[in-house]
């Protein structure tokens, strides 16, 4: 192994330990907090009430509704998925992180 292979190597792990590092300060940026309003069993007019700017236009498609928060560098995204009566019946907001254009995502799902 040549020193220019021992030099990108060791380049390459700092980069990917300062990635990290960045992730897990950015983490602490936390989601809206009317998104905790939302209730496994709500049923889909209780979510609207809670929440005037969810995008209703997958819902038909994909059977959730979802709204986001752009926070620079990064961004949350709050999934609403429904049951057959419209009833919510998963919560997931994803937290994603795109330092140098890299994504990094984190998902909570209730």
């Amino acid at each position: 192994m040549n020193k220019n292979s021992i030099v990108l190597i060791v380049s390459t792990l700092l980069f990917i330990l300062f990635t990290i590092c960045l992730i897990k300060v950015n983490f602490s940026k936390a989601y809206p907090k009317d998104w905790e309003l939302i209730k496994l069993g709500m049923n889909i007019s209780q979510v609207h009430s809670n929440l005037p700017r969810i995008n209703r236009a997958m819902k038909d498609l994909k059977d959730f509704e979802s709204e986001g928060i752009d926070l620079g560098n990064s961004y949350w995204v709050l999934r609403v998925y429904y049951d057959a009566q419209d009833n919510v019946k998963r919560i997931e907001k994803e937290y994603i992180y795109r330092p140098l254009g890299i994504f990094n995502r984190k998902i909570i799902t209730e």
